[in-house]
Formats: C-alpha cells, sequence, structure tokens
C-alpha cells in the first residue's frame, strides 16, 4: 500500500470517527498523518487541510439540501465570510510566514 492509500485510510478512519463522536476529523488526522507517513510538517499541514475543507464543504452541501436549512443562510454574510477568510489568508502566508524559522 503506498503513500495514497495510507492517507486515505487514515482520513477516512479520522472522518467516520470524528462524525460519531461529533468532534470532526480534523482533530484526529494531523497526529495519525505526523506519526504514520514521515512526510514534512508542511506536507502533512496542506493534506490535513484540504481533507477538512472537503469535510465542510460535504458537510455543508448535505445540510443545504435540506429545506429547513435553505432559509438560514444569508449568502451575502457567506461571500463576506469567505472572501475575509482568503484574504487573511493570503495576507498572513505574504507577510507572517518570512518570520517563522525553517520557512
Amino acid at each position: 500500500m503506498g503513500k495514497i492509500g495510507l492517507y486515505f485510510i487514515i482520513i477516512f478512519f479520522a472522518n467516520t470517527i470524528g462524525a460519531v463522536s461529533g468532534m470532526g476529523g480534523g482533530v484526529i488526522i494531523k497526529p495519525l498523518l505526523d506519526a504514520f507517513s514521515g512526510d514534512r510538517l508542511a506536507t502533512i499541514g496542506f493534506y490535513s487541510s484540504l481533507a477538512v475543507f472537503v469535510m465542510a464543504i460535504v458537510s455543508t452541501a448535505k445540510n443545504m439540501s435540506k429545506p429547513a436549512t435553505k432559509k438560514l443562510l444569508d449568502w451575502t454574510e457567506v461571500t463576506c465570510f469567505a472572501v475575509g477568510s482568503l484574504m487573511g489568508g493570503a495576507s498572513a502566508i505574504l507577510f507572517l510566514m518570512p518570520f517563522v524559522v525553517g520557512y
């Protein structure tokens, strides 16, 4: 089994346990990838973030299919939060990462 298979099993396991327990899989994914993959911390952080992002999209899409939930979201507000998050993440990478040791 290659790294892709290992990542798939860890992420699937973490998402399943996280969904059942209600705490989310992101708490489990990063430590398990760190323990078993042997990759750099930046790579593990990327895959962990990507898995959590995909989980959030799937969960949101699933909940949006319910009729009661469709009326609860103000899409203008959602768009503002999304754009602000992207700008905050980009500015952190541009301005703060040069100060991080080893980057």
